[in-house]
């Protein structure tokens, strides 16, 4: 449910994602979350500390990220996707 709702956040706003309560994502809502982040969308990650394992299977992909040293860097010291 909260991958379809921020998946409807219109794209010129910045979604906010509040997962302190949240078991890690996956199956489809983890390819709504991965569309979201691939399409290059402002979201800003609340509830996360170095623990959380909500978004740890999208990591991989931005290590594998292509000039943007900055996104790989940040997905090398965080266990999430920004």
């Amino acid at each position: 449910m909260l991958a379809c709702s921020v998946a409807q956040v219109p794209a010129s706003a910045t979604a906010i994602i509040d997962l302190s309560a949240a078991a890690p994502i996956r199956g489809g809502a983890l390819a709504v979350f991965a569309r979201i982040f691939a399409a290059g969308r402002r979201v800003r990650l609340r509830g996360m500390d170095r623990s959380h394992q909500g978004l740890v299977a999208l990591r991989p992909a931005l290590l594998r990220v292509e000039g943007e040293p900055q996104a790989a860097r940040f997905a090398e010291e965080r266990p999430i996707a920004a």
